[in-house]
């Protein structure tokens, strides 16, 4: 019986099997095989996350070129420092423009808005909210006034942040959001046990190497930066407050920026007794975001004492600048506070008499 079963072994074709197949049975070809996943999910291609942090780090170092020849112009730090918060306010401007000519557009169609808000009939308060809000949204997307096109002004945030990104490493601050994201707070890392006493070991000669010709480099490389004794020039922007100056004045600067404009946007955000269900979702998104900013505009700056105050100055200059530009450019297209105003509809209080008085 056996040699039976081995001589049909051996007398049967022998098969090959294609790449990828296996010889268990079909049954068994749709269970997963974990080896070749794990195989295939351990090749990473991060060349295109790699590539966005590059050009990232590139622009920060653009700007720290930037400030640097701001200062060997002959400016200052702080001036230096203003002048790299006058871009991103200046590139503000379009987008200004934009949004409030948008802003007066929408006042435009108040009327519109208010008639269908005496026209819709629903059978509770806020399916009546819903149904306006709906209505609302489509008279602005036929009139090309989207609510959206409104925060066209925020695509200015990434050049704000890789300014204080490139301030925040002329200072010599730890920390960042965008070296935490790069990466680039690995390299800051201090070491411990053996490998810290090598580097120091290792830096000590460097210092005692360099100390020699420190005289030397420092006036042929003098950027402005150190004193001939070596103090810091930039001391006044590199070191923190210890007496929360900076902190309050930024404090200021931020409640008075996120303050709610409009006697209407005021009552909603201070009037705690206000339900937002019965608010339309944009007008409540508003108000909750009115109120969070007003929040961290008073509370956020004691939270960052420790930073130097170059960041405080950046921050402070920056939005009194966006101030300026904005006022400068409501100059040529108007206010949308008085826009709206104009175009308020107000229901008639006055009784009417039914006879006409001859006079």
């Amino acid at each position: 019986m056996a040699s039976l079963r081995g001589a049909r072994h051996i007398s049967a074709p022998t098969w090959r099997l294609s790449p990828g197949c296996s010889a268990k049975p079909f049954h068994a070809c749709f269970r997963p095989g974990l080896a070749n996943n794990a195989q295939r999910f351990n090749q990473h291609n991060i060349n295109t996350r790699r590539l966005h942090i590059q050009a990232v780090e590139n622009c920060i170092q653009l700007a720290q070129d930037q400030m640097v020849s701001l200062h060997l112009a002959g400016l200052d730090w702080l001036t230096a420092i203003f002048g790299l918060a006058l871009i991103p306010a200046a590139l503000r401007v379009p987008l200004t423009i934009y949004s409030t000519r948008l802003s007066v557009r929408q006042s435009k169609l108040n009327p519109l808005v208010q008639f269908w808000n005496h026209t819709i009939q629903s059978p509770t308060r806020l399916q009546k909210v819903v149904d306006l809000a709906r209505e609302k949204r489509r008279i602005y997307k036929e009139q090309g006034v989207q609510e959206w096109k409104g925060l066209a002004p925020m695509l200015t945030i990434p050049f704000w942040l890789v300014n204080t990104e490139a301030i925040r490493r002329v200072c010599g601050a730890n920390g960042g959001l965008l070296s935490l994201i790069s990466g680039r707070y690995r390299g800051t890392a201090q070491p411990d046990g053996e490998g810290a006493a090598f580097i120091s070991d290792q830096a000590a000669a460097a210092l005692s190497a360099a100390s020699d010709g420190i005289q030397s480099a420092a006036t042929a490389l003098d950027t402005g930066v150190y004193y001939a004794t070596g103090q810091l020039l930039f001391d006044i922007a590199a070191r923190s407050d210890p007496l929360l100056l900076w902190p309050s004045l930024l404090a200021a600067t931020m409640v008075s920026s996120f303050w709610p404009q409009g006697e209407e946007m005021k009552r909603l955000v201070f009037g705690l007794s206000t339900d937002l269900k019965l608010l339309a979702p944009g007008t409540r998104w508003r108000v909750r975001l009115s109120r969070a900013a007003l929040v961290v505009g008073a509370v956020g700056p004691f939270t960052l004492c420790q930073l130097p105050m170059g960041l405080f100055w950046y921050w402070i200059s920056s939005m009194w600048a966006g101030h300026a530009f904005r006022w400068f450019a409501q100059r040529f297209t108007g206010s949308p506070e008085e826009a709206i105003k104009k175009n308020k509809v107000a229901p008639c209080r006055n009784r009417e008499s039914m006879f006409l008085r001859m006079k």
